[in-house]
């Protein structure tokens, strides 16, 4: 759905008039940093080994097939 020019100029711009203030971006500390890098590599491994798995299983049926 469309807006119209009359409607759109009665919309806010985005971000006007919010009290809020962008948080500057916090450096983490190393600590921090390694538990993020195992949480993704977990999360990774989570998707990727069945994922994995799969392709494995297909590519082998197709080799039968073939």
């Amino acid at each position: 759905m469309h807006m119209r020019r009359d409607e759109t100029a009665k919309v806010p711009a985005a971000g006007a008039g919010s009290s809020a203030a962008v948080a500057p971006a916090v450096a983490e500390g190393p600590a921090k940093q390694a538990a993020s890098d195992l949480r993704t590599v977990l999360f990774w491994a989570f998707v990727g080994l069945p994922l994995a798995w799969g392709v494995w299983v297909t590519l082998s049926s197709a080799v039968r097939i073939f």
